[in-house]
């Protein structure tokens, strides 16, 4: 039922209790004939609906720019296209948190026939993770008072940030720091060429390309060498970022915009994750002209390397993250100060085997 239609049941069964207290006979009629109404013409009407599968609606979301900065304006668009021929009366909306609605509405209201398409503006006054979403259909009957609710598309991450966080192209050079730069990294998860390793010795008819001309020149052309190549591994990298961070979230988070670009031009598949609305959510991040963007949000990848900063504060981020532990390289970093060093964090990471390092702030 829709939530006024839920309200109005509720309503009606309290008043329905206190005249069965105080014994008003009229009180209990007016309250009691609504009541079963409602509940015989929903059970007939849900019949029907239930059959309408999620399967039938195709989804579209767009938030950009994502990265965003404080309080500028982040555009979506948002498209549901209906697979069925007969034509449905629906309410689609997004759940908003920390979030504030500047042009348009997160709602739509109407007859659902091939497709719809809306767009609406929002910003946050707060700097670090806000939650577009979940995206919510209500399918109506005819009257508008039965509704069975879906969840078309999960929550989406929206990251804002005190300045804008594009990133440049970094130096082709190895860095002071020694934090791996383009073309220069060692690290077998990135990378999308092959490393030259050494020049063989080549018995059948070798490709122009493969020839080693230098090494073969000094052998007088009695032996042909080709190069050997070394292959870099090309490796899902996710970055979580977890509860607990409050006035470090937004330094963790442009620490790893930073990491996942370098590893974006190394040619590896850089991801980042949130623990959002009770469930681990990541989103590809791509390198675009302005710089770093947030693709598509879905289940992290399995089978890669995953580094989730937290302090751990939800049991069900903990549950979440020992489930994924199970299926990836999992790694916790906890980041704490020797002020506020909770030893129940390190305890709850033990129990449940999750591998983790504590690291100071500064």
């Amino acid at each position: 039922m829709t939530k006024n239609i839920v309200r109005t049941y509720q309503s009606l069964a309290f008043f329905l209790a206190l005249a069965l207290i105080l014994n008003m006979p009229i009180i209990i009629l007016a309250s009691l004939t609504p009541m079963i109404f409602i509940a015989i013409y929903s059970t007939i009407a849900w019949r029907r609906l239930k059959r309408i599968p999620g399967k039938r609606f195709r989804v579209m979301v767009q938030a950009y720019p994502n990265p965003a900065a404080k309080r500028s304006k982040v555009r979506v668009k948002l498209i549901v296209e209906q697979l069925g021929e007969e034509p449905i009366p629906v309410e689609i909306y997004f759940l908003l948190d920390g979030l504030r609605v500047l042009e348009g509405s997160e709602r739509w209201i109407g007859v659902l026939g091939d497709a719809v398409l809306t767009e609406f503006s929002i910003t946050s006054d707060k700097i670090g993770v806000s939650v577009l979403g979940p995206l919510y259909i209500a399918v109506k009957d005819g009257l508008g008072l039965v509704v069975r609710e879906m969840e078309l598309h999960p929550p989406i991450p929206l990251l804002f940030l005190s300045d804008t966080p594009w990133r440049s192209a970094p130096p082709t050079s190895q860095t002071i720091t020694g934090h791996p730069s383009p073309g220069h990294s060692r690290t077998p998860f990135m990378g999308l060429r092959d490393e030259y390793r050494v020049s063989l010795p080549y018995s059948q008819h070798p490709t122009l390309r493969d020839v080693d001309w230098r090494r073969t020149a000094r052998t007088g052309g009695e032996e042909v060498y080709v190069r050997e190549y070394d292959r870099r591994r090309k490796a899902d990298i996710v970055l979580g970022v977890g509860t607990g961070l409050e006035n470090v979230e937004e330094q963790i988070i442009t620490e790893i915009l930073h990491l996942a670009y370098t590893h974006l031009t190394e040619g590896s598949n850089p991801w980042i994750m949130f623990y959002v609305r009770e469930r681990l959510v990541a989103m590809p991040l791509t390198r675009g002209v302005a710089g770093v963007g947030l693709e598509k949000p879905g289940d992290p990848p399995t089978g890669g390397i995953i580094i989730h900063v937290s302090r751990l504060r939800d049991l069900g981020e903990v549950k979440a993250l020992s489930e994924l532990s199970r299926v990836s390289d999992l790694r916790v970093i906890i980041p704490t100060s020797t002020a506020t060093l909770d030893e129940s964090i390190e305890l709850r990471a033990s129990r449940i085997g999750l591998r983790f390092n504590v690291v100071e702030l500064k």
